[in-house]
């Protein structure tokens, strides 16, 4: 299939990069203050980063045998740079940023310094390395992206039956339900449970998806994600004795609001007045991902709260620059340097 055939994959990552800085706009302090902004909120979260490591898992089951003719060692490499480089850059920046709040008492007043700033250096390389009281706790994507990738093209090897790639995607669901059943190192819990959601995008390319779906599928779709999500805001969250069952309602729900996204996709690219901001979006989806979080997108909300602005001005204010800025800087500054765009965006 050519790759035309799968534009509405870059649509639904154009999609999957605004929902996360409208979740990321709707606080958790925003979303205390009515029922509709936790409604909002939960749909978001409980959507966006599935979305995005089914696209992964559907476009390395695409391009699985041009990895495989480069070699392992130039996909490690390529990886490394696209995520881990930026990660470490982006916590370096974090850190910086953390360290002259601190010695400014009004800012201070206004943000929450990770506890592992005050650890010292060793605190501070234990929350980059392991991942535990992080400093940028939205970088955690770059990292189990990084980890998911590594290990996928570990697993499959030259091994190409589809019985074979379908045993992966029991055993990840095994893996999933783990997660939610025991207590385990937030890298491993985040990466058993998104390469689930990963090898169901490679399960989607085996098939042959192209993103249609059927009026009855569509019906279906919405009506799984929305009685999955009530159950899961009324029965599951916060009831530790009922964990795996949430980890089901949980697959269920990004699952149908991925493939809710991709129907909708589809329908978008025959509308180019509303398919080439998507496609802008998608191609400046990786800077917006990295530089939005902690301080823009965040930093507008508590700015603006401050000032009395109420969540329906506030969260729109918050969402156009945490798009705009990042993308200005990407633009203007970043793309124009080699070294910055390896260090910032992977290159």
């Amino acid at each position: 299939m050519r790759e035309k055939e799968f534009e509405f994959l870059n649509i639904a990552k154009g999609i999957g990069i605004l929902l996360v800085v409208v979740g990321h706009a709707i606080t958790k302090e925003i979303a205390a203050t009515g029922l509709v902004w936790s409604i909002v909120r939960n749909s978001i979260y409980e959507i966006h980063m599935p979305l995005f490591f089914i696209v992964a898992g559907f476009l390395f089951d695409l391009h699985f045998h041009k990895y495989q003719e480069n070699g392992f060692k130039v996909f490690l490499v390529k990886k490394s740079r696209k995520y881990m480089i930026p990660y470490i850059m982006m916590n370096i920046f974090a850190i910086s940023v953390f360290l002259i709040i601190g010695f400014i008492p009004a800012i201070k007043s206004m943000i929450v310094v990770p506890s592992s700033m005050s650890n010292g250096l060793f605190g501070i390389l234990k929350a980059v390395v392991l991942f535990i009281h992080p400093i940028d706790e939205h970088l955690w994507f770059a990292y189990i992206m990084f980890i998911v990738l590594i290990l996928n093209y570990l697993i499959y090897g030259r091994r190409k039956s589809n019985s074979y790639k379908n045993l992966i995607l029991v055993l990840s669901f095994v893996l999933y339900i783990l997660s939610y059943s025991f207590t385990m190192p937030y890298l491993i819990k985040k990466t058993f449970r998104y390469n689930l959601f990963f090898a169901i995008g490679c399960y989607l390319k085996r098939k042959g998806y192209d993103g249609e779906l059927s009026n009855i599928a569509e019906i279906s779709l919405f009506a799984g994600f929305f009685l999955s999500l009530a159950s899961y805001l009324y029965f599951f969250s916060g009831n530790n004795l009922l964990m795996p069952i949430q980890g089901i309602v949980v697959l269920i729900i990004g699952v149908a609001g991925t493939l809710i996204v991709f129907s909708l996709s589809k329908k978008i690219l025959k509308f180019k007045i509303l398919k080439k901001p998507f496609l802008f979006l998608n191609s400046c989806s990786y800077p917006i991902y990295l530089y939005h979080q902690p301080f823009i997108v965040s930093g507008t909300v508590v700015v603006l709260t401050k000032l009395k602005f109420i969540p329906l001005i506030a969260v729109p204010i918050a969402v156009i620059v945490g798009l705009a800025l990042p993308i200005a800087v990407y633009k203007m500054i970043i793309s124009k340097n080699k070294v910055l765009n390896t260090l910032f965006v992977g290159g």
